[in-house]
């Protein structure tokens, strides 16, 4: 699981009484009812197949009415379907500085199973195949990396991308982010899902990322006519497996800086599970430090990163919710994810999958690398272990993330 969130836990007070108040300016909104409308065994590859990506013809206007999804949408004049506002937005290449124009629409305010969550779709012109960002957790937000995600993987330029803000994530409500659980989680991506491709009449690339990626694989298993392809990057796979191995690691890492500040973090953590967000976070801190997660980057630079860019996205009050939203689901969560074991109950779906992991990423151990394709039953079945990336592969080598997304 993705330890990102935790790392603003220093920031976390945990206190469930706060209850700031949203700074952003409401813009005129209309409600508009909205309705969306056998595997083969798995394999393991050291590299991935290549193949042309398609291009979907350009979106209609449609009347989207999609179960259980109500979509509020803010206009300042009638909607005539997803591409009928466009406004302009720049995203830097990392690598060349050159900057891009997009094509973007508003957010789509979603009432999702009694919730109310976000979607932001984002591409560089229209017409383009969907494909669908599923965040890490547990109760990370995902709309204050749009930006990142935009300078670094460029998907918009072959895709429409629609950046999803989970259940009680970001500066949502409190009642939302006591109401997740993982099984919620997965019925709330199975209508994210129906109402995205009724609204494209496409089938979706779904991008899951960590505990994201874990859900991804489920709701694809029960929406198999609504998804083209799964790209799985460092799915939780198997928690008491990837557990052991951290506390492995870290011993290992502790033994070797004897003496050291790290040493007697290491030492207090203890020995896993951790279901309680304190041991969490601190796992979460250490394993930044030593450049498993993102490489490059210790617990400090991602932080100040995060913190600026949720401060940007949502403000000081919805930052502050968001924070606390963090902690609630933490507390809701973690002592589910212990049951995690996708080899106990594999995958089972009925479209490609395409699993991505990161050499220097404690949190996959190697024998799950090799083991999760194999035990996988898709019509097609890849996996890919990228050198020099940590837990956050899409983001430590971007160019060889998007040559799969691209050719999903």
């Amino acid at each position: 699981m993705w330890p990102a969130g935790p790392m603003l836990g220093r920031f976390l007070t945990g206190k469930a009484e706060l209850n700031p108040t949203d700074a952003t300016t409401a813009a005129r909104r209309s409600r508009v009812p909205a309705e969306a409308g056998n595997a083969t065994g798995g394999c393991f590859a050291s590299t991935l197949e290549t193949g042309e990506g398609y291009r979907a013809p350009a979106v209609t206007a449609v009347p989207c009415r999609v179960p259980d999804a109500r979509a509020a949408i803010g206009r300042s004049y009638p909607r005539t379907g997803i591409w009928c506002e466009l406004r302009g937005a720049l995203a830097r290449n990392t690598h060349t500085g050159a900057q891009t124009i997009m094509a973007i629409t508003d957010t789509v305010n979603l009432e999702i199973n009694s919730s109310t969550q976000k979607v932001c779709m984002c591409a560089e012109r229209t017409g383009l195949p969907p494909l669908l960002i599923v965040q890490a957790g547990p109760g990370l937000p995902l709309l204050h990396e749009m930006r990142k995600f935009q300078r670094r993987l460029q998907l918009e330029k072959d895709f429409l991308v629609s950046y999803w803000e989970q259940r009680g994530c970001g500066n949502a409500s409190q009642q939302d982010a006591k109401s997740v659980s993982l099984l919620q989680q997965i019925d709330d991506l199975c209508a994210i899902l129906r109402w995205l491709h009724h609204e494209t009449k496409h089938t979706v690339i779904v991008f899951g990322i960590s505990l994201g990626a874990t859900i991804a694989l489920r709701a694809a298993e029960n929406e198999p006519d609504k998804v083209k392809s799964v790209i799985a990057i460092s799915p939780d796979a198997n928690t008491a497996g990837s557990d052991a191995s951290v506390y492995s690691f870290l011993q290992d890492q502790s033994v070797l800086l004897r003496g050291s500040r790290l040493s007697g973090r290491v030492k207090k953590l203890g020995m896993p599970p951790y279901t309680d967000s304190t041991a969490f976070q601190g796992r979460a801190s250490l394993l930044a430090d030593l450049g498993t997660i993102e490489q490059g980057k210790n617990f400090n630079a991602i932080l100040r990163e995060t913190l600026f860019a949720m401060i940007r996205t949502y403000g000081l009050f919805g930052t502050a919710k968001a924070l606390r939203n963090m902690s609630l689901i933490q507390r809701q969560l973690l002592p589910e994810l212990v049951s995690i074991d996708l080899f106990a109950n594999p995958p089972r779906l009925a479209v490609p999958v395409h699993y991505v992991f990161g050499e220097k990423d404690a949190l996959t151990p190697s024998a799950i690398v090799k083991r999760l394709p194999a035990v996988t039953e898709a019509p097609a079945c890849t996996a890919i272990l990228v050198p020099k990336a940590g837990h956050m592969v899409h983001f430590d080598q971007p160019e060889i993330v998007r040559s799969i997304a691209v050719s999903a």
